[in-house]
């Protein structure tokens, strides 16, 4: 009797625990932060700058490796995939005027190159003279290459989401506003194998260079017109000055025909009165 009590039992418990979940074997993990943040001050789904350092882990553009153990078999050196894959989200997820408010004015070229890791994911602003430009592709999506140089012989390599415009062509001065990545290194035109080290830099677009300190149509015309009086004046002063310094010239084939066919009266004894 004391055996069936407890056969039942037994089952009735694990009937019972059959319709029950078996418990986690430990807590649920929380889910990772999304790597690049909202900017709180900026329209909703733009990024914050600078990009966070987690974005660039694995980059190594140390000028040994980029010089002493290049593969000259290549043409230019790696980009890695997941820093520029952040790279361009933030881009596409930026307007252009939210790249232009977040440029990290102690970017400058110098201390981008000698200090790269402290400015991976900074908006930089570059200028320089178009050198190439042409279209390539990261995997299947389209994506324009260049270069620029400007007047110090520094050159530049970036990426640009856009295609150019079609004024802008080799020559012309264009400014890039875009997130600087690594030290780059590439082939260049010189014989033998000679690799040159550059920023590598990813812009929306290439945008036409204006100088500030450009003087508009108004302040052009207002400067002609100051030019051609202080002009006026100085060439007055000048024909003054000669005219009273005419006695004083040395005299020459025309002067002294002059004296001969009109002598100064001064320059004889007074008639006597009759």
């Amino acid at each position: 009797m004391r055996l069936g009590v407890l056969f039942l039992l037994l089952v009735t418990l694990g009937t019972v625990g059959a319709g029950e979940e078996a418990p986690a074997s430990g807590p649920k993990a929380p889910e990772a932060p999304p790597l690049i943040k909202a900017d709180p001050n900026a329209a909703v789904g733009q990024p914050h700058f600078p990009l966070p350092p987690e974005a660039f882990n694995g980059i190594d553009d140390g000028y040994d490796k980029l010089v002493n153990t290049y593969d000259a078999e290549r043409e230019e050196s790696d980009i890695e995939l997941f820093p520029m894959s952040a790279i361009l989200d933030a881009l596409q997820n930026s307007t252009q005027q939210h790249l232009n408010a977040n440029i990290d004015v102690n970017a400058s070229f110098t201390r981008v190159m000698n200090h790269s890791e402290q400015f991976r994911g900074h908006v930089v602003r570059w200028n320089g003279v178009l050198q190439a430009f042409h279209e390539t592709k990261v995997g299947t999506t389209p994506i324009w290459k260049g270069y620029t140089s400007n007047m110090m012989g520094q050159i530049i390599s970036f990426r640009s989401l856009e295609a150019p415009p079609p004024t802008l062509t080799k020559g012309k001065s264009v400014e890039l506003v875009g997130i600087f990545m690594k030290r780059f290194a590439y082939l260049d035109a010189e014989p033998g194998e000679h690799h040159r080290v550059t920023p590598l830099i990813f812009v929306r677009r290439v945008e036409p260079y204006v100088d500030p300190n450009a003087a508009s149509p108004t302040d052009s015309s207002d400067n002609l017109i100051l030019a051609i009086a202080i002009c006026a004046c100085l060439g007055f002063g000048f024909y003054f000055y000669l005219r009273v310094s005419d006695k004083n010239l040395k005299p020459n084939h025309f002067t002294r025909l002059r004296e001969q066919r009109d002598p100064p009266p001064r320059r004889f004894p007074r008639i006597p009165k009759v």
